[in-house]
């Protein structure tokens, strides 16, 4: 470990998901959330890091791709201002998603 930044203590929750995009300068991260219940319920955020430090920058509030089920983001890609998520729920039924980039609501770190 070369270095620790403060985020908040829900993010010790958090688990990874599809590859880091790099966009407009800063690196985004799509995660997920594990609620153990059964079934279980994945909830999913982007994470936006300073593309220099790495460090926390902002985040979107949870959110799911259909509902709240086992959803897995396979894919994550941003371009033209579009994010796309390629995601399968329980294993199987598979999923595209496009969401404007400026429709995401960001919580600062």
């Amino acid at each position: 470990i070369h270095t620790v930044q403060n985020t908040p203590s829900f993010f010790t929750h958090f688990r990874g998901s599809a590859p880091p995009v790099e966009y407009n300068k800063k690196v985004y991260v799509l995660v997920h959330h594990v609620k153990y219940c059964t079934p279980r319920n994945y909830m999913h955020a982007v994470v936006e890091c300073n593309r220099e430090t790495m460090r926390v920058e902002r985040y979107t509030p949870l959110f799911c791709f259909r509902k709240t089920a086992i959803e897995y983001c396979i894919g994550f890609h941003i371009k033209n201002d579009t994010a796309t998520f390629v995601f399968s729920e329980n294993d199987a039924d598979p999923g595209l998603i496009h969401v404007p980039f400026k429709k995401f609501r960001w919580l600062t770190v």
